[in-house]
């Protein structure tokens, strides 16, 4: 099943094969999108959201990050718009 994880180290390379020691064919940066495909012990395999570089980033760097609805935005902030009376 696809998911989503973002970047949470300053960057990561995207490896060719599932090997550090592979060819890096781009990066991602700290807070970029990763479309996860599949997964072994210490890689994911997918592409980039942003620039869609397919291959293989290290597990470590990422991390799934919940999106936050509108509407779950708006429950948990204070009105701005109304004073409060006395």
């Amino acid at each position: 099943m696809p998911k989503i994880f973002t970047c949470v180290d300053r960057l990561s390379n995207i490896f060719k094969a599932p090997n550090k020691k592979s060819e890096v064919v781009s990066q991602i940066l700290f807070g970029e999108e990763f479309f996860v495909k599949k997964t072994n012990n210490q890689f994911y395999k997918g592409c980039s959201t942003f620039d869609k570089y397919s291959g293989f980033v290290l597990k470590k760097n990422f991390k799934k990050i919940p999106l936050v609805g509108k509407n779950q935005f708006a429950k948990d902030q204070p009105d701005q718009g109304q004073a409060k009376a006395p």
